[in-house]
């Protein structure tokens, strides 16, 4: 393909080859549509840069590479020209990714390339660039990228869906997307429907007008006319799905070519029913979300795409469509965590949470579901972090002094936990999760908040434990079935009333019954779906056979109490069992790979400290290497310690090549500790020894350090040795200030503390 350096998109266009201009017209959502010659594909492709919904598919069809490096290009400090090899250090790929990602989108005309004069320490030309004030000022000539102005706004503007934390549309309220809709879209929504509509005065008046109207109507249909045909088919059907579909989803149900399609959503996004936005995951078709709870839910006709919901009793053998066994990834994700605070020092920011960069890095090896709230992204990391932290397996590591930041480390009740069996630590969670505040449940993909100033989702763990104990394990039941149960016995568990208002009581009146089921029902769902999933307290079902298939959250239909899970509802509150003595599951390989062949809590918790997990799961696999071990002596473990940990574990007699190395890199360490301590110096080798036949500055915790130094715990109470002391008929000085300074002053709000 030929490639181009003309900064203009017609006249690059006009010089391309068939091929280029047929991907160009393909990456813009144009297939399908016809044309007779160059002028018309010209007309066509200059129009659809401006619109949004083509611009989406462009970017839904670039590889991820690809959209790094374009995405980067339009930077307000990059679109004026930027080095090809500043483009690549912006875009964070290697070279050997970033140079066939960057070929193509040239070939594709996303982007052009010029070869020009530039000062070495320069990168580019915008203004907003730090030149390198250190590199010489000879000009040379080099390659320089750069978008064409002709989509540029609108191509940057959907991009940042994808690259920025708030750019996902299907987060939005109703009124925001509508707020955000350009003046045009705006009045065809006017023109469509059939209502009163009230006064406006100004663009943001006009679109908080028709975001208020339209949020009252029951039924939107009902007020349209002329909507038929493939746009109302569509609609009817992402209804049906719940609200929110992906595109490829979209392109199965439709068989639509992608110009068909981009006229149906914009016939959707013009009527204000569903709007399509990009997304980390994908592109997909949703309807508001607060929209879609007030809809009344729309019966499928479709036999082959959606399968009828089982009803509240099922046969014994019944088996739903598909089936997502759980693996239980919150107890070795949590092991995954304390091993890399072991192996790293992980410092927290300002906020309290781990840096970006090991944050990323951390996700990327766990496997618990995704935990969105209303600042980040995803809080799974941190809500690992907190629990451990609210149990005692981590800690943070308060530092005496200013400038040693402080990190986390192994806390006190570590060692206890790690000697638990897994329905033992399981157990535990799950009785700290009762009363957590810090875990985060998954809500239903229906959730809409009911009344929120007196809602107490917490209550309504202990109430689905207690159902969830009543139900045979190996068993199906369908989710109906378990919030038809909670609805009869325990329907306003989440709304205890205030000791302070007037006793009313609950109706359970068919209004009520609808909120409960999209508030309370949802968030029950999600709990299922989440934290007792992830927990292996129960596999979940779904009534559609590709369920498993779609990056979509779709509701389980159906749940299955595991053996495990009935098992260790009975331990909950209970002393949690230990892990009994069974047979060795370590085999260490002499190519320094460990392997723990079932699930084996305290063998897997005593390697964490000297070596790096690969995976954890029913077999788990870790690596011993130097780095690992020096990470382990100076954590205060030597290497006497560590053979012995490895030879009571392992089934056969360890590698001669991985004792040598051990001992060898062990010699290599050289470590010292700093220790705050109050050191107390004897007037004669007679006053040393009546005090280490003292019993009560041996409770003091008093160690000897020479002939006439002695040592004490910095925290002692210094009141209470200079008594005991003088007690013994020893007279006592104090040198120095010896006193622990006072905590830094901090200022909150006008107040000194």
């Amino acid at each position: 393909m030929r490639t181009t350096d003309t900064y203009d998109l017609e006249e690059a266009l006009t010089e391309a080859t068939e091929e280029q201009r047929k991907e160009y017209f393909r990456l813009w959502g144009l297939t399908g549509e016809s044309y007779r010659n160059f002028e018309e594909y010209l007309t066509s492709v200059m129009e659809s840069l401006q619109e949004p919904i083509c611009a989406r598919f462009v970017w839904e069809y670039i590889t991820p590479d690809e959209r790094q490096i374009l995405y980067h290009s339009m930077s307000y400090s990059a679109r004026d020209g930027l080095r090809r090899d500043a483009l690549q250090k912006k875009s964070q790929l290697p070279p050997e990714r970033f140079d066939p990602a960057a070929d193509s989108l040239v070939n594709r005309l996303l982007l052009y390339q010029r070869t020009e004069k530039l000062d070495a320490g320069q990168r580019g030309h915008s203004s907003h660039l730090p030149r390198d004030l250190s590199a010489s000022k000879e000009r040379k000539a080099v390659p320089v990228l750069y978008p064409f102005d002709d989509y540029l706004t609108t191509l940057y503007t959907i991009g940042r869906e994808i690259f920025t934390p708030l750019g996902d549309r299907s987060k939005k309220s109703f009124a925001e997307l509508t707020a955000n809709l350009d003046i045009e879209t705006l009045y065809e929504i006017y023109q469509s429907y059939e209502v009163k509509w009230g006064k406006y005065y100004s663009r943001s008046d006009f679109g908080e007008m028709i975001a208020k109207a339209l949020y009252q109507l029951d039924e939107p249909l009902d007020h349209l006319s002329g909507f038929e045909g493939d746009a109302r088919d569509l609609y009817v059907w992402l209804r049906q799905q719940g609200g929110q579909v992906s595109m490829k989803e979209v392109r199965t149900h439709t068989s639509l070519d992608d110009n068909s399609l981009a006229r149906v959503l914009y016939e959707l996004e013009s009527t204000a029913l569903a709007f399509d936005t990009l997304t980390r995951e994908g592109r997909v078709l949703f309807i508001p979300h607060d929209i879609f709870g007030k809809l009344r839910h729309i019966e499928s006709n479709i036999a082959d795409t959606v399968i009828e919901l089982p009803g509240p009793a099922v046969s014994e053998d019944f088996v739903p469509a598909a089936i997502r066994h759980s693996e239980m990834p919150i107890l070795y994700d949590m092991a995954y965590v304390i091993n890399a605070i072991h192996q790293q020092t992980i410092e927290p920011t300002q906020v309290g949470r781990v840096p970006k960069r090991i944050a990323t890095k951390l996700r990327a090896q766990l496997h618990g579901q995704v935990r969105p709230d209303y600042q980040y992204d995803d809080n799974y990391l941190e809500m690992l972090l907190h629990i451990a932290k609210e149990n005692g397996l981590v800690r943070l590591s308060k530092s005496p002094l200013p400038e040693i930041k402080d990190h986390y480390e192994a806390g006190d009740r570590l060692s206890w936990w790690s000697d638990l069996s897994i329905a033992g630590q399981t157990a535990y969670l799950l009785h700290s999760w009762k009363s957590s505040f810090r875990w985060d449940d998954l809500e239903g993909t229906h959730y809409r908040a009911w009344d929120p100033y007196a809602w107490k989702p917490m209550a309504g763990r202990e109430i689905l434990l207690k159902h969830l104990a009543r139900r045979t394990p190996g068993r199906w039941y369908t989710v109906v079935s378990l919030l038809q149960e909670i609805w009869d016995e325990d329907p306003f568990t989440m709304h205890p009333q205030s000791p302070y208002t007037r006793k009313t009581g609950h109706s359970k009146t068919r209004e009520t019954r609808e909120k409960w089921e999209r508030g309370d029902g949802e968030t029950y769902i999600g709990m299922l779906a989440s934290t007792l999933y992830e927990l292996g307290i129960v596999d979940l079902g779904y009534d559609r056979s590709n369920a498993l298939e779609t990056q979509q959250q779709l509701n389980p239909t159906a749940f299955m109490l595991t053996e495990a899970g009935a098992a260790i509802l009975p331990l909950i509150g209970e002393n949690p069992p230990q892990a009994d003595e069974s047979a060795r599951t370590l085999i260490v390989q002499p190519s320094f790979e460990l392997l723990v062949l079932q699930p084996d809590m305290p063998t897997l918790y005593s390697l964490l400290p000297f070596t790096q997990i690969v995976q954890a799961s029913m077999v788990s696999r870790l690596t011993l290497n130097r780095t690992t071990l020096l990470r382990a002596l100076e954590g205060g473990k030597n290497i006497e310690q560590i053979l012995h940990i490895l030879e009571e574990h392992s089934q056969k007699e360890l590698p001669q090549n991985v004792v040598y190395s051990l001992n060898d890199w062990a010699r290599s360490h050289k470590g010292a500790t700093l220790s705050h301590v109050l050191l107390i110096e004897v007037s004669s080798e007679a006053v040393a020894n009546q005090l280490n036949s003292s019993s009560k500055l041996k409770g003091l915790g008093l160690r000897q350090l020479g002939p006439f130094i002695f040592a004490l715990n910095h925290e002692s109470n210094l009141k209470q040795v200079k008594q005991v002391l003088e007690q013994e008929g020893i007279s006592v000085q104090i040198s120095g200030n010896i006193f622990v300074a006072p905590k830094r002053s901090t200022t909150i709000y006008g107040m000194h503390l």
